[in-house]
Order: structure tokens, then sequence, then C-alpha cells
């Protein structure tokens, strides 16, 4: 719809979109030879564990859904 008004500048927009990419798809370049790789810093714990995981209730194996049981009232499932 857009086209056929005339009034987008199509050639201006992927212009823009070329013109302000940061990073390719594939990620970084690869390093120079004998050159070192940066690496990210080490992670640190904070000592703050939070969960809130807590054990099924039900039989192992099973997983509650607490959803109903489905009714096949056509048989479909016979």
């Amino acid at each position: 719809m857009l086209e056929k008004t005339g009034r987008g500048d199509f050639d201006a927009i992927a212009n823009h979109a070329v013109a302000t990419t940061t990073a390719g798809p594939t990620g970084p370049s690869a390093p120079v030879p004998g050159q070192v790789a940066l690496s990210a810093p080490a992670a640190e714990g904070t000592g703050d564990i939070g969960t809130t995981s807590r054990p099924s209730p039900g039989a192992p194996g099973t997983v509650n859904t607490d959803r109903p049981d489905p009714v096949d009232s056509e048989g479909v499932l016979r």
C-alpha cells in the first residue's frame, strides 16, 4: 500500500538500515593471527540464592497441568 502512494523512499530506508548495522548475524570477526582474543570476565557468585522450585506432588514421570481430562464424545480416540 505504501509503495502505491509513491511517498516511500525505500532507497533511503535501506541505506539507513545498512548504515546503522552494528553486528553481523554470525558474530564477531576472527582475530588477527598472533593476536590474543579478549575473553569475558569470570562469573562471580553473589551468595544470594533464591529458589522457588518445589518437587512435583504427583508420581515420578507424570506432569500435573491442572487441566481436565479430554472428553472423547465422538469416539475418535478408541
